[in-house]
């Protein structure tokens, strides 16, 4: 199986990077509101 890097690249970065982006900018929100969950 051959996996072009760049598509590659792309699906960790929609796939891996976003989910964890989404939960730093949610954060701050959460530590203010006494918690939450992801």
């Amino acid at each position: 199986m051959q996996i072009d890097e760049a598509l590659l690249q792309k699906n960790v970065n929609v796939n891996l990077m976003a989910p964890f982006y989404l939960a730093q900018a949610a954060q701050p929100l959460m530590k203010k509101q006494g918690g939450g969950a992801f």
